[in-house]
């Protein structure tokens, strides 16, 4: 019995990555078709939770997505998706800069923040701390901007 387990296992593990790396790139086709209605759709489905935890844990794709579901969201999800991609930022450091460089991205203020409510202290300096260590990793000369202004913010709640 066990010899059957296991390869069923293997194809499961499988099959859920390769979902969990197209997640961008199928949403972002259905919201490019169908706007408001297909962000609905992720929404009454649960998509729209799997598509934050996506985001959280650094998934280009999904962080790139993001930019187009803002359009459609109340100030709650719109809440939901900044803090997603302020945790991302210790994720996927780049891809979240990458959003903030954009004109038409998100602002530094919004990303490079403690993106917790009511988060315990040492929670929030651990995030800090590993914000400006991720950011100084970054050595692109088209993020050194973004990355500039980003890491000021987060020294300046280090030592206000």
């Amino acid at each position: 019995m066990k010899n059957r387990i296991y390869p069923i296992s293997l194809f499961l593990v499988f099959i859920f990555s390769c979902s969990c790396a197209n997640g961008g790139s199928i949403h972002g086709e259905g919201l490019k078709n169908s706007g408001k209605n297909y962000f609905d759709k992720i929404v009454q489905s649960d998509e729209f939770d799997y598509t934050l935890y996506l985001i959280e844990y650094g998934n280009e794709e999904s962080i790139n997505f993001s930019k187009g579901l803002i359009k459609y969201t109340d100030a709650a999800k719109t809440e939901s998706i900044l803090f997603s991609l302020g945790r991302a930022l210790n994720k996927n450091t780049e891809a979240v800069l990458r959003l903030m460089k954009d004109e038409k991205g998100f602002t530094i203020e919004q990303i490079c923040t403690v993106p917790f409510i009511e988060a315990p202290s040492d929670i929030e300096k651990i995030h800090i701390n590993q914000a400006i260590y991720n950011l100084g990793r970054i050595k692109e000369k088209e993020l050194e901007e973004t990355r500039d202004k980003c890491l000021k913010l987060f020294k300046e709640m280090k030592d206000p």
